[in-house]
């Protein structure tokens, strides 16, 4: 009789769910670092909305840094929660984003989110403006790679954090 086959880092992560927090927490800091990339080298401008998914994006990863190394201790599903409840506004964001970037003429500076959003991107700017300075509308910094918006690629990234970070709760229930 033969022994079963290791599938390496997915048999791994069966056994320690906590694994799948870090790898949440690397698709934040990644995706952020690629948004401040692409606008101090690329030269993209960033819209107050994609100054929000940057703040969401940078936020999820500490937060899913400590819910990782405290996941089956107390305060761990403190951390738990708030890594998925940053990924979840992020994700608000991004699709709130992307409905404004279908609509035809459409762009935050024509009033098309909500004040409280645009406050609180502007806040952030006045924090630190290299991290978080708004540079352009929603309309002018519709940027696409491979043919899909910043806003979707955000929405994806969003999504798949809040898909790692439910399967870890799963599997710890488990």
């Amino acid at each position: 009789m033969s022994a079963p086959v290791d599938d390496g880092l997915l048999a791994l992560a069966r056994r320690r769910p906590e694994l799948a927090w870090l790898l949440v927490a690397d698709m934040g800091l990644s995706a952020g670092l690629v948004s401040l990339g692409l606008s101090a080298l690329g030269g993209f401008a960033a819209c107050h909305l994609c100054i929000l998914q940057r703040a969401a994006l940078l936020a999820v990863a500490p937060a899913a840094i400590v819910a990782a190394v405290r996941f089956r201790r107390p305060g761990g599903g403190a951390a738990a929660g708030l890594t998925l409840a940053l990924a979840a506004a992020g994700l608000w964001v991004a699709v709130v984003q992307s409905v404004i970037e279908r609509r035809a003429g459409l762009a935050c500076d024509a009033g098309a989110i909500p004040q409280a959003l645009e406050t609180a991107a502007l806040g952030l700017g006045a924090l630190s403006p290299f991290l978080f300075g708004v540079e352009a509308s929603c309309g002018a910094a519709r940027v696409a790679v491979a043919g899909v918006s910043l806003a979707n690629l955000g929405a994806l990234a969003f999504a798949a954090m809040i898909g790692a970070g439910l399967w870890a709760i799963r599997r710890a229930q488990a």
